[in-house]
């Protein structure tokens, strides 16, 4: 007899918010004409995109490690 193991959720995709985040941050910047808050704008798309990125390989990742797991207890 096989026992149900807890899973945790998969999360949702989080491109929306990360584009969201981006968003906001692009209509701060456009509010004050100032190089500075030009200069963070620039900063937080470029960690968004990272992060976006960084998210995209560990569902490749996660899928892969769960498929060879899968194939070894087979």
């Amino acid at each position: 007899m096989s026992r149900a193991i807890d899973k945790p959720n998969i999360p949702p995709e989080s491109c929306e918010h990360i584009d969201r985040v981006m968003e906001l941050s692009e209509s701060l910047a456009a509010e004050t004409d100032d190089e500075i808050c030009a200069g963070y704008n620039s900063i937080i798309k470029e960690e968004c995109e990272l992060i976006r990125t960084i998210n995209s390989q560990l569902r490749v990742a996660s899928k892969f490690w769960h498929d060879r797991h899968k194939r070894r207890r087979s």
